[in-house]
């Protein structure tokens, strides 16, 4: 995406969870269902997942609390000037 409308007007925020804790949080079972072949392009279960090699911004939900990620994700967009 960055290469197609230019990397000044993207940023990458890497959402960072083991997948044991995305398997805790999924009310769907989409993990459940990766498991058992149902699923097999979900991404991290049924199909090999890419971590950015250079996010913007790296969130850890297995430290951070959601309250905690949104304050870095505003601080991100001020630092950027996107948002006052």
């Amino acid at each position: 995406a960055a290469e197609l409308i230019g990397r000044e007007r993207t940023m990458t925020v890497y959402v960072d969870a083991p997948l044991e804790l995305c398997q805790s949080r999924d009310p769907r079972g989409h993990y459940l269902q990766a498991q058992n072949g149902h699923l097999p392009a979900l991404p991290g279960a049924g199909s090999i997942y890419e971590v950015p090699q250079q996010p913007d911004l790296v969130l850890n939900t297995a430290q951070a609390s959601i309250e905690e990620c949104i304050e870095q994700v505003i601080e991100l967009l001020k630092a950027r000037k996107l948002i006052r």
